[in-house]
């Protein structure tokens, strides 16, 4: 719906028109809202593949539950 506004006003989508009448802060501000306010999951997605890329971050639960799952599919599988 509001891309819909953002074509009325003349703009291709809703951020080109925020990038438009929106300062560097502003924005700023914005992104820290949505951060924030993260309930989709997609701000962990993006934290975590930094984390992995920069600083050696390794998800050992996550690398567990991959094992454990493994072991749960392999023995149905065997059944």
């Amino acid at each position: 719906m509001s891309d819909e506004i953002a074509e009325f006003c003349g703009f291709t989508s809703n951020w080109e028109m925020l990038k438009a009448n929106l300062d560097n802060q502003e924005l700023l501000d914005l992104l820290s809202e949505f951060v924030s306010d993260d309930k989709d999951g997609w701000v962990h997605e993006i934290v975590q593949a930094l984390a992995e890329e920069h600083y050696d971050y390794v998800d050992w639960e996550q690398l567990r539950e991959d094992a454990d799952d493994a072991k749960m599919q392999e023995y149905k599988d065997n059944r």
